[in-house]
């Protein structure tokens, strides 16, 4: 049940937020703003988050107050109490890769164009596509063979790294994606089998957004 909640952990330097399915993972860290308590370290409902998400939107700031096993947010003149998630988190940073040498930055709204068209043609099961890399372009190829579906997309990029062949689920690439602001997106990738670190270009000064997400063995 820890997964399918959000870690957070508060102190006086930082409030972090962690969500994952084992396929993704997501980490924001905001400096903290006059909190002067002790650490702490809970799992939130996702529920709960998407909640205060909402209620946030448009409202400024949010107070949180934790309570034995239970935590409050106050967003304006709304109050939002949620029972903890019981037990403890995955130790998620032995997951994130610290030596990731091949070096991705690419146009965000092309790529994002590129893999949602290589989409429509991956098997709708493994939505795998191939994603290729040389210096200067990133070729994506996807092949249905039980329904005779292939195609093609290439996109200009910036690529510092030997070239190389890595297959992702289509749907996961997206929803990252997704989360990046910036014109660009930057990659941090190992190797074919090992997970590939994302992050928008440039980032707020108080704010450090890190996106994870694993590649599938290609067939």
């Amino acid at each position: 049940p820890q997964l399918t909640g959000v870690f957070l952990k508060v102190n006086a330097e930082e409030i972090q937020l962690v969500t994952t399915d084992g396929h993704r993972l997501v980490r924001v860290g905001y400096k903290s703003n006059g909190y002067s308590g002790e650490e702490h370290i809970a799992i939130v409902p996702s529920k709960a988050m998407s909640a205060v998400q909402r209620i946030a939107e448009g409202e400024g700031d949010a107070e949180i107050a934790f309570a034995g096993s239970q935590l409050a947010f106050r967003i304006g003149n709304t109050t939002l109490i949620t029972r903890l998630i019981e037990g403890k988190y995955p130790n998620y940073q032995a997951v994130i890769p610290t030596e990731n040498k091949n070096l991705l930055k690419v146009d965000l709204d092309q790529l994002t164009a590129a893999v949602r068209r290589a989409a429509i043609f991956s098997n709708e099961i493994s939505r795998q596509i191939r994603i290729h890399l040389e210096k200067a372009e990133l070729q994506i190829r996807v092949e249905d063979i039980e329904q005779g579906n292939e195609g093609f997309e290439s996109v200009p990029c910036e690529f510092a790294g030997e070239a190389m062949d890595i297959g992702y689920n289509a749907g996961y690439v997206l929803d990252v994606l997704k989360q990046v602001d910036t014109n660009e997106v930057k990659f941090e990738l190992g190797t074919s089998t090992s997970a590939g670190i994302v992050r928008p270009t440039e980032q707020e000064e108080n704010e450090d957004l890190l996106m994870l997400i694993m590649p599938v063995r290609l067939n």
